[in-house]
């Protein structure tokens, strides 16, 4: 299985600083999905991909967020089966 996130959210700070506080904090994201992965099993592609995208759009920050699972060697003559799923943050 491969995982990738996209993330949006407004970095003006983060780009003019060297402050950690003034970013995002990916890594606090990455560990509650690889946990949440770690310790539940999936039968459907679709549920694993809206419980990462829940994951990610609980940060307060994020505008808009983008999940691609990828199902490694799924079916006989592709490399992979993927799931994407979108959120833009209303308002």
């Amino acid at each position: 299985m491969l995982i990738n996130v996209a993330i949006h959210y407004p970095a003006d700070q983060a780009r003019n600083s060297e402050d950690i506080a003034d970013a995002l904090n990916y890594r606090t994201i990455t560990k509650a999905i690889i946990r949440h992965v770690e310790d539940n099993r999936f039968a459907l592609l679709e549920k694993l991909t809206q419980d990462v995208l829940d994951i990610v759009k609980q940060h307060p920050w994020v505008t808009y967020a983008e999940v691609e699972i990828d199902k490694l060697l799924a079916l006989r003559y592709a490399d992979s089966v993927s799931m994407t799923m979108s959120y833009r943050r209303e308002g």
